[in-house]
């Protein structure tokens, strides 16, 4: 016990420390030491959009990035690997971190968060995303496959790619739910010059 007695008291001087720091930039800036930035927002919390926040054309996680998609099963791939069973590894605490991520994007009323390129509130989780495409590119490597499914990736990236530039310039509006369709329409415009 003693050893875990020093371990959770270091850990919570250390999250104390960035807390106060928080809080005094907060009374410094606004004169409070608490600040509630969603005062008078709405949460759904028992009616969640879980599969519009990630999938729905309306800025969706994975419709706009579907390469994250990789990045995902990749991270869960992960978590379950391993000689360690996966609730005794301390990736665990990502896992509960994405998940709760999700949950509360997708209950806010507002689960598309405007007018953006995505799902602009995951870009906490992009470190999940990584890690999880670095256990996908060992995979693939590993694989006899590689070639294509390295082909698929850079095709991904391509996509990816691609719409981001779209929306950069306006080709695709940034408010409104925008299909696949749209998109490639609105880079084909684009590109030709018919804006």
């Amino acid at each position: 016990w003693s050893q875990w007695g020093g371990r959770i008291g270091l850990a919570t001087a250390c999250f104390s420390g960035v807390v106060f720091i928080q809080f005094f930039a907060w009374k410094s800036v606004y004169g409070s030491w608490l600040l509630d930035t969603y005062t008078g927002e709405v949460f759904f919390f028992g009616r969640p959009q879980l599969w519009a926040v990630l999938f729905s054309p309306r800025h969706g996680l994975f419709y706009w990035s579907p390469l994250l998609t990789l990045g995902a099963v990749g991270f869960v791939g992960w978590l379950f690997s391993g000689a360690v069973a996966w609730w005794r590894r301390p990736e665990v605490c990502w896992l509960v971190s994405l998940v709760a991520t999700i949950y509360i994007n997708s209950a806010w009323w507002c689960w598309w968060f405007g007018a953006s390129f995505g799902g602009r509130a995951f870009e906490g989780c992009l470190l999940f995303f990584m890690a999880g495409m670095a256990c996908v590119l060992q995979w693939i490597h590993r694989s006899r496959w590689r070639h294509a499914l390295l082909a698929v990736v850079a095709f991904l990236i391509a996509v990816n790619l691609a719409f981001a530039h779209a929306f950069r310039r306006n080709w695709i509006p940034a408010g409104e739910p925008v299909t696949y369709a749209q998109m490639w329409s609105g880079l084909r415009e684009g590109f030709s010059g018919r804006e």
